[in-house]
């Protein structure tokens, strides 16, 4: 049987190192069976995330683990406190979640996405999220006439 890690230890894209416990860290399906082996010793690499990006994911980790039903009010004003960031930061924090395969983050992140783009034209949310549209005039007339639903 692995020995019992309290505290592991991560260097993150930018060098920096970050520490969490394992029960916080033990909510990322990522790090879940390296902790269960006992992967104290070693730091252990998180090249796609920043050590902010990272801090910030396991202080939702730490809000959310072992809360009770008695805490779900207090818990879903932090969710939302936590996710009322700009579209960059909500970028990366869905990156950092779905690299660590955080699920309840994700949901969260994923939801309050759907919530800012529902209702908002393709224009619209283009320019929310710095995204350039690479349809020809053409291209986007047949889309829009093959799914005029899509634009309603």
């Amino acid at each position: 049987m692995p020995p019992k890690i309290d505290v592991i230890r991560m260097r993150c894209s930018d060098g920096k190192m970050v520490s969490v416990e394992a029960e916080v860290a033990s909510q990322s399906l990522t790090l879940r069976p390296l902790i269960e082996e006992g992967c104290d010793q070693n730091i252990i690499p998180i090249p796609n995330v920043t050590s902010d990006v990272l801090s910030n994911i396991f202080v939702f980790c730490k809000k959310h683990s072992g809360a009770g039903s008695s805490n779900q009010k207090r818990l879903k004003e932090f969710d939302k406190k936590f996710l009322n960031v700009d579209t960059n930061t909500l970028y990366f924090l869905l990156m950092g979640a779905h690299y660590l395969e955080v699920k309840e983050l994700l949901n969260l992140i994923y939801q309050k996405v759907a919530d800012l783009v529902r209702g908002k034209s393709p224009e619209v949310i283009r320019a929310m999220f710095g995204i350039e549209n690479d349809f020809t005039p053409e291209e986007e007339a047949a889309i829009r006439n093959e799914h005029p639903w899509a634009f309603q």
